[in-house]
């Protein structure tokens, strides 16, 4: 009789083969998953940042183009205003294009100069201050028109509504820079008996006046930026409240105190930002941008 054979073919896995199997392609899964992930959180830093940094070139052009066409007169007033709590501004004559009223161009009863100036508005947003003026003392001025003036008269007692912090908003001031929510001035001056040193005010002490600008050899910009997406993370209120955590520099240059700002604005406010000290949900902290620029002035007198 024929014996049968002890060994079988096998045909199939076992259950400890299978639950291998799985494992090991759930590991794969989740790690692949992990990578997709992690490549479209760096795709979508990477568009932010890139918004973020058109913005800011594109303002910081603006600012430059403006600077660039500066009226320095002694005759004429500046604006700079130091606000703690809050944003600086600026305010100042410019050979720049403005908004005229109806019935005044540049062509007519117009000049060339505008009133311009950059601020940060209520809704965390940076607004350029664009008012076309006409000559003082032209003929026949239409109703609405303004005259540039001269000091004794000054900017913010001709124009009260251009103050950020003022009752009423001025009609010629618009948002170029929705992203911009926290801007800084300061000043880079020099004079025959000081090095070029940084300083919160546009004028060496015992200067107590502009005088055309005559003491500062570059306006000193910085701004924070954040993207529309991260700002989506956060209420309006907190974005305010992190640009007050992000440090003014105060200290006004002098022949007996040369270096009152030993570092510049962006430097501070990166230390800030790397500390967590904004009081922001990490995903919106960590796509804060800070921008600085130098505008050196050509002193050459323009009008």
């Amino acid at each position: 009789m024929k014996k049968r054979g002890t060994g079988r073919a096998r045909d199939g896995f076992t259950l400890v083969e299978l639950l291998v199997a799985m494992a090991v392609g759930l590991i794969m899964l989740v790690a692949l998953v992990e990578l997709m992930s992690s490549a479209i959180a760096a795709t979508n830093g990477g568009n932010r940042h890139m918004d973020a940094d058109t913005e800011a070139r594109w303002v910081l052009d603006r600012i430059g183009s403006d600077i660039a066409r500066m009226t320095k007169r002694s005759d004429v007033d500046y604006y700079f205003a130091k606000n703690n709590p809050g944003s600086d501004q600026m305010v100042f004559y410019s050979e720049s294009s403005g908004y005229y009223p109806s019935g005044v161009s540049s062509g007519s009863t117009g000049g060339t100069v505008s009133l311009v100036g950059y601020r940060i508005n209520a809704s965390n947003q940076m607004e350029r201050l664009s008012k076309g003026l006409a000559w003082n003392g032209v003929a026949g001025l239409p109703s609405g028109a303004s005259p540039m003036v001269y000091l004794p008269a000054t900017i913010l007692g001709t124009w009260p509504a251009i103050t950020a912090t003022g009752a009423s908003t001025d009609s010629d001031n618009q948002v170029v820079g929705d992203q911009v929510f926290r801007m800084e001035l300061c000043y880079l001056v020099q004079n025959s008996t000081v090095s070029a040193t940084l300083s919160d005010t546009p004028y060496l002490a015992p200067n107590t006046t502009y005088a055309g600008l005559e003491d500062v050899q570059a306006i000193v910009v910085t701004i924070a930026v954040l993207d529309p997406k991260s700002q989506l993370l956060v209420s309006g209120a907190a974005l305010a409240a992190a640009g007050q955590q992000l440090p003014h520099v105060t200290g006004t240059a002098s022949a007996t105190n040369p270096n009152p700002i030993p570092t510049a604005p962006a430097a501070l406010w990166q230390a800030q930002i790397a500390a967590n000290g904004l009081g922001l949900p990490k995903a919106a902290a960590g796509q804060v941008r800070v921008y600085q620029r130098y505008y050196y002035l050509n002193h050459t007198q323009t009008l």
